[in-house]
């Protein structure tokens, strides 16, 4: 064969090699934002799915006994879903990790309200 020959396939190949492998980063890339989205989307689905049941329970409570119930704003509990989210990623929950967890997750309900009896 030819030198020039050669020399072409080689860059043909080392062409397709490294749009090969820029095909492949994109597509990771591509999905680790995805696989993030579908995880904050399914998070904040579950925290407004949690929230409405609690509400039509405290609507119900508030007829029945007729007493005022307190109806804790959503983001309270976007942030007790989130903050349960990050622990359970692995097989099993530790009891010390859900105790950190929740924790975390009512300090930060209380930065939250202390901030809403700033503004409000």
């Amino acid at each position: 064969m030819e030198r020039e020959t050669i020399n072409l396939i080689i860059a043909s190949l080392s062409g397709a090699v490294v749009g090969g492998l820029i095909t492949i980063i994109i597509t990771l890339i591509n999905k680790y934002f995805e696989d993030k989205r579908n995880k904050r989307e399914t998070l904040i689905r579950t925290a407004v799915e949690n929230w409405r049941a609690s509400v039509d329970m405290i609507i119900e409570i508030q007829k029945e006994t007729k007493q005022n119930v307190q109806i804790y704003p959503l983001d309270d509990y976007i942030i007790h879903i989130s903050s349960l989210a990050e622990i359970m990623t692995g097989n099993k929950i530790k009891p010390e990790k859900l105790k950190e967890a929740l924790e975390r997750s009512k300090d930060l309900r209380k930065i939250a309200e202390d901030f809403r009896k700033e503004e409000g």
